[in-house]
């Protein structure tokens, strides 16, 4: 399930030429390997331990410390705006060392749910409309892009320069508005009522604890009944309000659940800590 990245960090006169090439093709071949390993296993969503990470070394180079830096920013939306403009450039490049394969997982897990509800075609979903929720540099979009999904898909997120890198690898639709940077603890005023098939939104809901249940409230609003809305979150967030009673409460119902997964297996601050490990989460709208 998990892809290990070979020949990356020992050798220091080769690190500056992997952090420039890794922005334009670090999960290449990940993506070309899509049929192999983007599928859960059944026991990712039992009562079974999950499968055990991998330690990568980061060996980005560049004079932002992402490490430090996401350690300390506060997980609040402007903290979150600041904290991503400054890594915009360099994010790939450490995702990518650090092992992040979440975006890989919910949009597989996203994608089997649209299938089935068209009767198992990939062809069909081409006239469904999505919505990546803190879609950052696009690697959600990547990862769905590679699933098989050909319809449209549209970004958001409080990062401007995140929306730049986003643009320039043609993931999303090419319509002008389907870019836009947006404050998400605020209702998504440009996406209409029942207007979407689907919403997913990776790795962003630690910034917006405090709004998770107007959050909800607006994906609903956003997405058709019988849509979908895959995200994930930390467990340490899992009892915290409003999202406690929020996720139990809202206009859906629960589809699938995975067991927790590691979130940034490389990053030594994140690791293999449990409560740092994230739950992929899918609910049909009502």
């Amino acid at each position: 399930f998990w892809l290990k990245r070979a020949g990356a960090s020992s050798r220091p006169s080769i690190g500056a030429m992997l952090a420039r090439s890794l922005q334009a093709s670090a999960l290449r071949p990940r993506l070309a390997a899509t049929s192999r390993v983007l599928g859960f296993r059944a026991g990712d969503f039992v009562a079974a331990q999950p499968s055990p990470s991998i330690c990568l070394r980061s060996f980005a180079s560049g004079s932002f410390d992402a490490v430090s830096e996401l350690d300390k920013t506060p997980k609040t939306p402007q903290g979150a705006a600041t904290l991503y403009d400054a890594w915009a450039q360099q994010y790939d490049a450490d995702l990518s060392a650090w092992g992040y394969t979440a975006p890989q997982e919910s949009a597989q897990l996203l994608m089997s749910a649209l299938q089935e509800s068209v009767g198992g075609s990939v062809e069909k979903t081409a006239s469904m409309r999505l919505l990546d929720v803190g879609c950052g540099t696009g690697l959600d979009a990547m990862a769905l892009r590679a699933a098989g999904f050909r319809g449209q898909l549209w970004g958001c997120d409080l990062s401007q320069e995140s929306l730049e890198v986003s643009r320039s690898k043609g993931v999303y639709s090419e319509a002008p508005e389907a870019l836009f940077k947006v404050d998400l603890s605020h209702p998504v005023t440009q996406v209409a009522d029942k207007s979407l098939d689907g919403i997913i939104c990776v790795g962003v809901l630690s910034y917006l604890t405090e709004s998770c249940d107007k959050i909800f409230m607006d994906w609903c609003r956003m997405v058709k009944p019988g849509g979908f809305v895959c995200f994930t979150h930390k467990v340490a967030h899992l009892e915290v309000e409003p999202f406690k009673t929020a996720v139990t409460t809202s206009s859906w119902k629960l589809v699938r659940k995975s067991v927790p997964r590691p979130y940034l297996p490389g990053n030594k601050n994140y690791g293999s800590a449990e409560d740092q490990k994230i739950i992929h989460f899918l609910y049909r709208v009502e």
